[in-house]
């Protein structure tokens, strides 16, 4: 078994990737929403065709939004076979309107999880901390901590393929000196348990490091935060935003 390490962000010249970051945000949380508002195969596939017009735009690769999904892709496999199976009622035996309930939703998931994807590929994490500090900016006057909180999702979201990379690092030392990964149940979980304890030694290290750093930088100094440059909300990016809302509104209520 390969781990391959995730890309968090894929660098294109594109108006997806131009695009504020506030306003994708929003975007994802409109389009999740009206995703489970949609109870016909039109809406759904006027949905589908709209995430392919988005990842289109901003000129990202296929593999990179397939692949990372396949574990995903078996859950919702078989969830559908086992309604399939499921009668209604506790009773065994297929029944085809059950069939097409679980496929609907088995759509809807991962739709949502492809433009979950598309998001995080086409916004650099810089770009998303701003964003969630921006939203979370009213609660600065209640003395809530909103840049060490958007700095914190910012920093989980760098560690995801900084955890894979160590990971792949680690499983090859520990296949080259003979764990037997592949050698039955048993020993595939003790060949894992020696692999997932250097993982967190690891990470408890780049954790260390990284506290000296912001500690050596000044992190946590009293006074506002500056940034190098602003990134105001052009009329552009509030007429893409609300062209997008009125989108997912009419979807719901008309399909």
């Amino acid at each position: 078994m390969s781990f391959s390490a995730p890309t968090t962000y894929i660098p294109r010249q594109s108006p997806l990737h131009a695009l504020d970051a506030r306003v994708k945000l929003v975007l994802l949380l409109a389009y999740s929403i009206s995703l489970f508002f949609l109870n016909t195969w039109a809406g759904l596939g006027l949905a589908a065709a709209a995430l392919v017009a988005t990842v289109a735009l901003g000129r990202l690769p296929v593999r990179p939004l397939l692949a990372p999904l396949v574990p995903l892709y078996v859950l919702v496999a078989v969830t559908v076979v086992l309604n399939c199976l499921n009668g209604g009622g506790g009773n065994p035996g297929f029944d085809a309107q059950r069939m097409l309930a679980a496929l609907m939703v088995g759509v809807r998931i991962l739709l949502l999880a492809w433009a979950s994807l598309a998001v995080t590929y086409s916004t650099a994490s810089n770009q998303l901390m701003e964003a969630f500090a921006s939203f979370l900016h009213p609660l600065r006057k209640l003395g809530a901590p909103v840049d060490d909180v958007a700095l914190t999702l910012s920093l989980a979201l760098r560690f995801i393929p900084l955890v894979a990379q160590q990971m792949e690092a680690v499983r090859h030392a520990q296949y080259s000196r003979g764990a037997a990964f592949d050698a039955g149940a048993l020993a595939a979980i003790k060949a894992w348990g020696g692999t997932l304890v250097p993982v967190l030694v690891g990470m408890f290290r780049r954790g260390e490091v990284l506290a000296t750093s912001m500690e050596a930088r000044c992190y946590g100094a009293p006074g506002p935060r500056t940034r190098l440059a602003s990134n105001p909300f052009t009329p552009a990016n509030a007429l893409v935003a609300t062209a997008g809302l009125a989108g997912c509104v009419c979807a719901c209520l008309f399909l």
